[in-house]
């Protein structure tokens, strides 16, 4: 007798059903290389501040050419990349032109492609 899909497919990354499963995306936080420490709005809700720390636990390296993303309010994506940063140090940036009322979407992409973090 077979085991149903639920209990064979516990270790992999998508459910039977197609979707991502919540674990994965626990994991991938936890996995990377740097975290949000806060995102604050200003008060006219088009600007917000962005902080983000480099973990100086494992697993940790140096962010080299970094960027930081966001979706503006017209649709379009602005970028900005970052500095060189060492575990520990933290980054702080004020973005704009966000749609007021929405939560933001923020990504850092690394130079490979690869997202490392999302807000």
């Amino acid at each position: 007798m077979s085991r149903p899909a639920v209990i064979r497919n516990v270790y992999r990354s998508l459910q039977t059903c197609g979707s991502a499963k919540n674990l994965l995306n626990i994991y991938k936080g936890l996995a990377s290389p740097v975290f949000f420490e806060f995102v604050q709005r200003e008060t006219s809700g088009h600007e917000a501040e962005v902080s983000i720390i480099v973990k100086d636990n494992l697993p940790c390296y140096v962010l080299r050419g970094d960027k930081l993303v966001w979706k503006t309010s017209s649709g379009r994506i602005k970028s900005v990349v970052m500095d060189d940063l060492n575990p520990g140090q933290r980054y702080s940036i004020i973005i704009n032109e966000l749609d007021s009322g929405v939560k933001p979407e923020i990504r850092l992409i690394r130079p490979t492609g690869y997202t490392a973090a999302e807000y």
